[in-house]
C-alpha cells in the first residue's frame, strides 16, 4: 500500500453536529460528491429527485432552469452517498 499512501488517508474527516427537530434528513457522502457540489446544491438536487421539484409548494431552483446538473458534474467522479430521511418519502 505504500504506493497509495499519498492519496488515501486512514483517518476520515468527522464532524459532530447537534440535531434539531427541523432536520429532515442526514446526508452521508464521500468527498467526491463534495468536490463537485456545495451543500446547498446537493439539497436542491435532492429536493428535485425526491420531492418532484417542489417543497412545501415552492418550486426549487433546478426546476426553474437554474442551478447545476450534479449527474453531469459527477459523471467522472467516484463518490458514495446515503440519505437517511426522518419521515417517509413518496416518489413518483
Amino acid at each position: 500500500d505504500r504506493y497509495l499512501k499519498p492519496w488515501i488517508i486512514p483517518e476520515p474527516a468527522v464532524m459532530f453536529i447537534p440535531r434539531s427537530k427541523e432536520d429532515e434528513c442526514l446526508i452521508l457522502a464521500s468527498d467526491g460528491l463534495w468536490d463537485v457540489m456545495t451543500n446547498e446544491e446537493y439539497v436542491t438536487w435532492l429536493g428535485k429527485e425526491y420531492f418532484g421539484g417542489t417543497k412545501n409548494g415552492v418550486t426549487l431552483p433546478t426546476e426553474r432552469g437554474e442551478g447545476i446538473d450534479p449527474a453531469a458534474q459527477a459523471q467522472q467522479q467516484n463518490f458514495s452517498q446515503a440519505v437517511l430521511f426522518k419521515k417517509e418519502v413518496r416518489t413518483t
